[in-house]
């Protein structure tokens, strides 16, 4: 994941694999929605090192905050000629990144609003809990509330059953390796061979969670392990606001630890002794509700 301010240059690599493309590669931006952003273009892309088959370009960034992809293509967008590349991530916000960790579910500066801090004394101990608390709640939730496109691979279920997947909100293509041989030479058609469930969890914000063969497809899974191959944009297409209101909650929580690493925090005027409870009721309420295998989500 690359993480940029809006308009600014970044850089960016692609693993080719073959050598002589200078002036044929092309590279493009595309939104979440896959919509292009940047317009495909050879300009500045350079092979390095030279005979590599590895590619390097600078780009600029959109001037809108928002997930994108680098995607790239030798001319001739059919398959086996494109690959999805770098994430990117345009933030207006300073404390998108901390340590490397981006997609964060509330910013710097909401939280620093919630908490009335005006200084910026602070700022690394904010930014440090806002990571903390974002992954955390990926971690009770076993998911992640952004969206990220990345090529996956799973076994095949039993013959006819449906294949679990991960939250998927977008999806580029189903190939299938019937034989074992690492070629995935077959792709299923949306909507023929195949279909996304739960169907209605688009209407709420959810992600899909498996991929249903149709009755009347020819298709059959393979029976060798990890010969599905699925792209697509994994996780949330957004962060309901659950989770958001959530991951300030949670941020307080941890920031107020800095003054009780023994889980003894002095409270009201008096300075009464209380411990920290080990699960915010109110955060463990709110992530409960939001749900992608069901219609208990609440955006």
């Amino acid at each position: 994941m690359i993480t940029v301010a809006p308009s600014a240059e970044f850089e960016t690599s692609v693993d080719w694999g073959v050598t002589g493309l200078t002036g044929t590669l092309r590279v493009s931006l595309l939104d979440g929605d896959g919509a292009v952003t940047t317009a495909a273009t050879t300009a500045g892309i350079a092979e390095f090192p030279t005979g590599s088959g590895r590619y390097e370009v600078t780009l600029t960034a959109p001037g809108t905050a928002g997930q994108y992809a680098v995607f790239w293509d030798n001319g001739a967008q059919t398959i086996g000629n494109t690959a999805v590349g770098d994430d990117v991530l345009v933030t207006s916000d300073g404390a998108a990144s901390v340590g490397g960790t981006t997609n964060l579910y509330v910013s710097r500066s909401e939280l620093k609003a919630t908490m009335g801090l005006t200084v910026t004394t602070y700022d690394d101990d904010i930014d440090l809990v806002i990571t903390a608390a974002s992954r955390a709640i990926d971690g009770y939730k076993n998911t992640r509330y952004f969206p990220t496109t990345e090529t996956r691979y799973y076994d095949p279920p039993c013959y006819g059953s449906p294949l679990e997947i991960d939250d998927l909100n977008s999806l580029t293509s189903v190939k299938l390796d019937p034989t074992g041989s690492g070629a995935f030479g077959t792709t299923l058609t949306s909507g023929t061979d195949f279909a996304l469930e739960p169907v209605n969890n688009p209407a709420t914000g959810a992600p899909y969670r498996s991929i249903r063969l149709l009755p009347q497809s020819a298709a059959i899974w393979p029976t060798y392990p990890n010969s599905v191959q699925v792209i697509g944009s994994f996780g949330w297409a957004e962060t309901p606001i659950l989770v958001k209101q959530a991951c300030k909650i949670l941020a307080q929580r941890l920031y107020a630890r800095k003054d009780s690493p023994m889980g003894i925090l002095a409270v009201g005027v008096d300075g009464a002794a209380v411990h920290l409870r080990r699960t915010d009721p109110d955060v463990a309420f709110m992530l409960d509700q939001v749900d992608s295998n069901g219609p208990r989500f609440v955006a």
